[in-house]
């Protein structure tokens, strides 16, 4: 398991979000489950679903979710990854 992603429990940052926003949070989860064929991870407030590793010209690399969204305060934040 990559270091960016986190220990906690999917099911337990769900229920810390907004009832109102829940059902369109658990609708993506169940999209991005289906089309990446993977379990969601929590990376920090990331709900990720497979890992891509990246390295920058610096040398700087890591790993991000391929795929992912996160529960903003003013709205819900898609994130795709790829590399070329």
């Amino acid at each position: 398991m990559p270091l960016d992603v986190t220990n906690h429990f999917i099911q337990s940052y769900l229920k810390t979000i907004d009832e109102q926003r829940r059902p369109d949070i658990d609708q993506l989860i169940r999209l991005m489950e289906e089309v990446t064929q993977r379990k969601p991870k929590l990376w920090g407030t990331i709900i990720g679903f497979g890992r891509l590793y990246y390295r920058y010209q610096t040398g700087h690399d890591g790993y991000m979710p391929i795929l992912g969204l996160s529960n903003r305060k003013q709205a819900i934040t898609l994130y795709l990854s790829f590399n070329i």
